[in-house]
This record gives C-alpha cells, structure tokens and sequence, in this order.
C-alpha cells in the first residue's frame, strides 16, 4: 500500500480529500499522557461543528484615585481567565466508510471515547475551527443524543474550559515556600522581642 504523502505528492482525490478533513475539521486528540499521568491510549475524534462559541472573563482590580478633585476608578490589575467553549455538532466517525446509519462503528467508537475522557477528566488538545491549537482543554459538560436518522454522526453539545498552568513557576515553588517559611518565621521571631522589650519595661 502506498504511503499518504505519496498518494498525495500525486495528487490522488481520496486522499487529498483525508488531508484537508484532518487540516480542516475541529478535532480533540488525546496524546495518551499529561505530563507524567497515563491518559489510556491516543485518539483523536473529528467532530462537525454547528454552533461554535468562545468566552473568557478576566478578573480587573480597580483603585479609587483622586486628581483634581475628581473620582476615578482605574484598574491596575487584569488577571485574564481560562477560554471556554461551548460546542455542538456531530461526532464522525469515518465518512468515507460511514456512509448509511446501518454500519457505524467508529461513531460508536469516537462517542465512547468522548464519553471515557469526560469520566476520567483527560486534558485534551483542542483545534477549533480556524485551526488555532489548545493543548490544555478538559470536558467540562458533554450531553450526546440519539437520533435515528443521524447514526452515522452522532449529536452533541459540550462544553470544554482551557486548563491554565504556572508553567514558568512550578519549579520554582518548592524554594518559594521555603522563603515564605524563612520570612514568617524571621517575622514572628522580630515581633516575639519586641514584644518582650515592652514587657521588660513595664517591670
């Protein structure tokens, strides 16, 4: 059997076809791991996007400030939260082997495999729908229906929320404790003397 890039460097239709699903289509993959946890085995499942809406809020603190005799509020801290998504659509399967509701079974598949990462609370990698990649995403709500005229694509509704990670800070937290420890203890240690200054004085 020929490889795919060579089917492709000559141009053959199916699958040129299978390269732009793969390019085009919103997916979540499954790398098998995060970090050091075992996530079962790799997968990815394609999935047809009907409605596609993504949010995020930000925490803003704001200072009261007085110039000129006026009041303002103005905010010195944005603290920008997780992306959320809220998607619906159908899960694929294989639609070049899929082609009637009388024989799915990599629908069958790829909704079992959503339903057992959403259980288990698996970090997904997510590409959207203009192909922007989100490697830290979990299931947050998942709602799969059944319809008998829709078998070779299952509906759905989820929501996904990014997961967000001090990447540059986690080293370092073990020495960070430590110096809070230091300087609690250096601090508690300060206010202990002055505190028996002021009784020797009052003797």
């Amino acid at each position: 059997m020929e490889s795919l890039s060579r089917l492709v460097a000559q141009g053959a239709p199916g699958a040129l076809k299978m390269v732009k699903s793969l390019l085009d289509t919103p997916t979540l993959i499954n790398p098998g791991f995060f970090g050091t946890l075992k996530q079962g085995l790799p997968f990815f499942v394609q999935i047809q996007i009907e409605s596609h809406v993504q949010q995020g809020d930000a925490l803003v603190s704001e200072s009261l400030v007085i110039a000129k005799g006026k009041k303002a509020n103005v905010a010195d801290n944005v603290a920008p939260g997780p992306w959320e998504w809220n998607l619906s659509g159908y899960i694929l399967g294989m639609p070049s082997l899929e082609l009637t509701n009388l024989f799915t079974p990599f629908v069958t598949l790829n909704t079992t495999l959503l339903k057992n990462a959403f259980k288990k609370g698996y970090i997904l990698t997510f590409k959207d729908v203009g192909g922007a990649i989100y490697k830290r995403v979990a299931i947050k709500r998942l709602s799969i229906k059944t319809e008998a005229d829709t078998r070779n694509a299952v509906p759905f509704s989820m929501t996904l929320k990014e997961i967000n990670m001090m990447d540059v800070l986690a080293p370092n937290l073990d020495a960070l404790a430590d110096d809070l420890i230091s300087a609690g203890t250096t601090m508690a240690t300060s206010l202990a003397g002055q505190a028996l200054g002021q009784v020797a004085s009052m003797i």
